[in-house]
């Protein structure tokens, strides 16, 4: 079977096809990785000890290949408007060009807590002299907190400047030196924050800030900007280290080295990251698989690899534009309901594009709970509940949920508009108001006992399904079902909140078949699923060097090709700066190296394939 290019790990996960009852486009399954997941109870953990932040150090001397990417484990970099941030000389160089504005930024995946101490070399390469203005920064993050030390160039002056931010800039401290080369410090002792500044032969206090207090952890960024006329310049920095009560590894550093694919090992599919705790080694993925079929089992893979850079064509976080292609168009609205309720306004994702995202009350960090899938929220049968912005759907639709009722003996909203449109639940029935005309269900629900259930109204006609199974039907209003905008209570009265846990509700714009609903709730109850071991890929064979013209590093597409047949095994474009190039394959034999002389290089694709064959020459 094939093997995802350059990938070192996967697991097989085979859909048992006893649970799907007929064909299933583009279904939202779940992947729950973690110890004794799936129908067999299978090990996953396997993927997080692949995916551990493995360093030795947060020290960094930025040693490696000139052009070379920063430490990836270290470091997550962001260029913009044309700024570039890589390894030359075993320096971390900034380049902000000319005549737009650039920057170039490194930030921390790590937390340091307590007491620090912060520093890094400085050197200015080349520029600006003149100019209004062009900064290089060290920055603290601490929570809502910021502490900047710049040593920047504003107009022809060189000066250091201690800035702090609380919700507000304070410009602390500003001092004139001319320098071509420094060192930038920041320490915490307790709440005090100091910054400091290296005149050459030692350390000269700038400020203790008036402004800064935070104790939270805090994470480290250096960076440069040019602003006002833009000028260009060259800075490196070096030598940054930290000493620090206690380092704080952020646990979801390095989960989109992931990739699902269909059931040939290279069609990768789209993935939504609901969940990623690495301390506990728990994850819950949702992916898109394009076709399950009910006459025989089928199988898709999981590939996990620390070596891969994270997998962002296809692999985002709750809200981010390619995790919401996991639900097709027909979604509405998917609320896993796992957020932290205490992060405000909208802090309540919706995983579609409708983002219509919630916003709690009377809620904090207590209310999110263990749930069936991964976490849930607790509503108190009172006060609290969520509030979204108006759905509308019209008289075609399903709604579903999962919850765990607390208390049965009032029933309790779901979600709910106004007084005319809503869901509700108590100890015999799941009702539907249209129109606020009930249509109500016969289904027992027992108090704390996780359901599934779906809610399916086709026109005049309202079907019931509870943990994947039919229950009834019953006729129902003709009205559209619209302006349902809060979960857990009744719009318009103080009374009727939802008493118990509640994750998972969706709504879609469609009647979902039978056979979905049944798929789903198996997909839900981590029942669809079964996990093989973990497999390991193909030897991986590289080659590497440089591109010059006329002595002067370019860009040039570069290609490997093997000697025996012409088959093109990898592509790379040469770094514009350095020349340097990489290449891999899982072929082991000889191979022509091929760099094309002009930068699309496409007119000559024929030549070459025709040169790397096995009767050819050889490029």
């Amino acid at each position: 079977m094939a093997w995802l290019p350059g990938w070192s790990n996967r697991m097989k996960l085979t859909y048992d096809s006893s649970k799907i009852d007929g064909t299933l486009s583009d279904f939202p399954a779940m992947i729950n990785v973690s110890s004794g997941t799936g129908r067999n109870s299978a090990d996953a953990t396997p993927v997080f000890d692949e995916l551990a932040y493995n360093f030795t150090s947060i020290d960094d001397n930025f040693t490696g290949t000139n052009g070379s990417e920063l430490d990836s484990d270290l470091w997550t970099v962001t260029m913009v408007g044309g700024g570039t941030l890589y390894i030359n000389n075993n320096r971390a160089r900034i380049t902000n060009i000319a005549g737009t504005k650039t920057l170039a930024s490194a930030i921390s995946k790590y937390s340091a807590s307590g007491d620090f101490d912060a520093q890094i070399d400085w050197n200015l390469i080349g520029g600006p002299v003149t100019v209004d203005r062009a900064y290089t920064n060290l920055m603290v993050n601490a929570g809502s907190q910021r502490y900047y030390l710049y040593y920047q160039c504003n107009s022809g002056t060189w000066l250091f400047n201690s800035q702090s931010y609380d919700g507000s800039y304070h410009s602390e401290h500003s001092t004139n030196v001319t320098l071509s080369s420094t060192k930038l410090r920041i320490t915490r002792s307790g709440a005090t924050w100091t910054t400091y500044y290296w005149n050459g032969s030692s350390w000269t206090l700038l400020k203790v800030s008036t402004y800064m207090n935070s104790t939270a952890p805090v994470t480290f960024l250096f960076y440069a900007e040019n602003y006002t006329s833009y000028p260009g310049f060259v800075v490196e920095f070096d030598n940054f280290t930290v000493v620090s009560d206690g380092i704080v590894y952020d646990n979801t550093i390095n989960r989109k080295k992931i990739a699902v694919t269909t059931s040939d090992g290279i069609t990768q599919c789209p993935v939504e990251i609901e969940r990623w705790d690495a301390t506990n080694k728990k994850a819950i993925l949702w992916t898109k698989i394009p076709s399950l079929l009910s006459s025989s089992d089928g199988w898709v893979y999981l590939y996990y690899d620390v070596t891969q850079p994270d997998n962002t064509t296809y692999v985002g976080d709750v809200y981010d534009a390619v995790a919401r292609t996991v639900w097709d168009a027909n979604f509405m609205n998917v609320w896993h309901l796992s957020e932290d309720p205490s992060g405000g306004s909208l802090c309540m994702k919706d995983s579609t594009s409708s983002v219509n995202n919630g916003t709690p009350t009377d809620m904090d960090a207590t209310n999110r709970e263990d749930g069936k899938i991964g976490k849930a929220i607790r509503f108190d049968g009172s006060t609290e509940h969520i509030d979204f912005t108006t759905i509308n759907l019209g008289t075609n639709h399903s709604f579903s949920w999962i919850c765990k009722a607390d208390s049965t003996s009032l029933w309790g909203h779901i979600m709910s508009s106004d007084n005319t449109d809503r869901i509700s639940i108590d100890a015999a029935t799941i009702n539907m108001y249209i129109d606020n005309t009930p249509a109500g269900i016969s289904h027992g629900t027992t108090i704390d006992e996780w359901n599934y259930y779906t809610l399916i109204r086709n026109g005049s006609t309202m079907y019931l399904y509870a943990n994947g199974s039919y229950v009834n039907s019953v006729s129902c209003g003709t009205g559209t079902v619209s302006l349902y905008n809060i979960a857990g209570k009744d719009f318009a009265s103080s009374i009727a909140f939802f008493d118990g846990l509640m994750e998972e509700f969706r709504a879609s714009n469609i009647v979902r078949p039978a056979e979905w609903i049944k798929a789903d709730y198996y997909s839900c109850w981590n029942d669809l699923f079964t996990f093989g071991e973990p497999e390991s890929g193909p030897a991986i064979f590289s080659f590497e060097g440089n591109v010059y013209e006329k002595g002067v590093p370019v860009a040039r597409t570069v290609r490997s090709y093997r000697r025996d047949t012409g088959e093109l095994t990898d592509e790379t474009t040469s770094n514009s700066s350095t020349g340097y190039y990489y290449l891999e394959t899982t072929y082991s034999g000889l191979h022509s190296i091929v760099c094309l002389d002009d930068e699309g290089g496409l007119s000559y694709n024929d030549l070459i394939i025709g040169q790397a064959t096995a009767s050819g020459i050889g490029a």
